[in-house]
């Protein structure tokens, strides 16, 4: 509803819609010109995991759920379309999307998390990966899309041949809005078929040669602050925005996350907590690059699979809840259970697709409430152990974004655990807020996405670590456990290969 009074004038000062499309949940958000989000909607995502290791998703699925959101955060925010002067688009890595001549997705999207084509990538770097390097290409992982391309091409290669543009999640959605195909250089990089180079551009004899897909079918690449495209008369008929509205070309969630809490401040460091976790390191005080220290493969997956699993309800939200008060009323350390947060896969600090999870050292003195509590510990000793392999610096606060951000006892955990400073900015939602800041420069308000974000970003709460002697062993036993289970992890045969996709229902 709209807090206006009646005899109140409407506002007409410009707004941006920013849409951040996550793994598991879909957000948009309306922010104001200085950089205050006025109104947020969210959905879930239903990600499908058919068999153990794999993940996707309907694409459709975040089409209709974006369809949905924008009149809803007009409508309970009692604000008119026309006032959205720009459209900023955030999205998840690695998920290629096969889409024909007219738009549409020609199979669900593989998740960066899904696991099932580790043999064709081991053969691919077995067989090619001297000549990848050659041709200035990154070597692939499962996680990123040769890799699934490469799979694709192998077993479905009527889907390949059929497919008119591979695009990434977001790209997607501007598709839906704006008819048009293109990416920016950070989703493209994530595919792992980027040229090394000063200029972002396709290594086209590697995708060409070794994929053994047309590089045309890779969108065109341009600086996210661009302007992607126009909403077309029907996209904005039915979202209730101004027929062409300028939308971003934007950035992937890594991309824009980072902007949206200013890593470009020197020292700060952000943990992201969303489906998966990773953490980024701004410049140092003499200045340099961005650092991406490492990502996890799941997180929030994890405290996900035990909301459902120990704690089942119709309401998520309670879910989560339940397990948080659950795990409050264990102590720390969780009276010696160890939960390894390797549900599907493993990314840093080591690379394991076979990796799996497991609690270990259950006892018949044990509950639920340990099992949360390991939960939320397990995935905490995991950001410790990333820290102290990637981050040679000590210390370094650590400034927590995303859907994890929200729960209390989490912060409190990480920070006891890791030894480092928990800070929350003033909008957590960093990755919708980076998404509206490149549009703002898009349409010419700001100069860099740097400049919005001195002007929007800020730090709020800051939550202190403190010495804990049974977090100390319990870190010990993590680490431990963690190597001792390694030698044993294993992944489905594929031989003969499973079918990546069987459609959309």
């Amino acid at each position: 509803m709209s807090s206006r009074s009646p005899h109140e004038k409407p506002r007409t000062d410009p707004l941006i819609l920013a849409i951040d499309q996550g793994t598991s949940v879909c957000k948009v958000a309306l922010c104001s010109a200085d950089g205050e989000l006025i109104a947020l909607a969210r959905r879930p995502v239903d990600v499908r995991h058919a068999q153990p290791f794999w993940a996707d998703v309907d694409p459709d699925s975040w089409a209709r759920a974006v369809w949905d959101l924008v009149p809803q955060v007009l409508r309970e925010s009692g604000v008119d379309g026309a006032r959205v002067e720009a459209v900023g688009l955030s999205g998840l890595m690695h998920a290629l999307v096969p889409t024909s001549v007219d738009g549409a997705a020609l199979a669900p999207a593989m998740l960066w998390m899904d696991q099932r084509c580790r043999a064709e990538c081991e053969a691919l770097v077995a067989e090619h990966g001297d000549r990848i390097e050659e041709l200035g290409a990154p070597l692939p992982r499962t996680t990123t899309s040769a890799a699934k391309l490469y799979s694709l091409r192998l077993h479905e290669p009527d889907i390949v041949d059929a497919t008119h543009k591979f695009l990434l999640p977001k790209d997607y959605l501007r598709l839906k809005l704006t008819g048009e195909w293109v990416t920016d250089p950070s989703d493209a990089g994530g595919t792992a078929m980027l040229a090394r180079g000063d200029e972002p551009q396709w290594a086209e004899e590697y995708v060409r040669d070794i994929v053994g897909v047309s590089p045309s079918k890779l969108p065109n690449i341009a600086p996210a602050t661009d302007i992607g495209g126009r909403l077309t008369e029907a996209a904005a008929r039915e979202l209730g925005l101004a027929v062409g509205t300028p939308v971003a070309v934007g950035a992937s969630d890594v991309r824009c996350t980072i902007a949206g809490m200013g890593i470009h401040n020197p020292g700060r460091r952000c943990l992201y907590m969303g489906t998966a976790a990773w953490i980024a390191k701004g410049p140092g005080e003499a200045g340099g690059p961005t650092g991406f220290l490492g990502a996890t493969a799941t997180f929030g997956a994890a405290l996900k699979w035990c909301a459902e699993t120990l704690c089942p309800t119709a309401n998520p939200d309670e879910a989560y809840a339940e397990v948080e008060g659950l795990a409050a009323d264990a102590p720390a350390g969780a009276d010696g259970l160890t939960f390894l947060p390797h549900l599907n896969g493993e990314r840093g600090p080591y690379y394991e697709p076979s990796a799996s999870g497991s609690y270990l050292g259950l006892t018949l003195a044990h509950g639920r409430s340990h099992m949360c509590r390991a939960v939320f510990e397990g995935t905490a000793c995991h950001i410790r152990h990333i820290l102290e392999e990637r981050d040679a610096e000590e210390g370094g606060d650590l400034w927590c974004v995303g859907g994890g951000a929200r729960t209390r006892l989490w912060l409190r955990i990480l920070a006891d655990v890791t030894g480092r400073a928990v800070v929350l900015p003033r909008q957590p939602e960093a990755g919708l807020l980076g998404a509206a800041m490149i549009a703002s420069v898009a349409v010419g308000r700001y100069d860099s996405v740097e400049a919005a974000g001195d002007a929007w970003v800020g730090g709020g709460e800051r939550i202190e670590s403190r010495p804990s002697a049974a977090y100390e062993r319990a870190y010990r036993r993590y680490r431990a456990l963690d190597e001792a289970m390694r030698p044993h992890y294993t992944l489905p045969p594929h031989d003969p290969p499973q079918p990546h996709h069987t459609g959309k229902d």
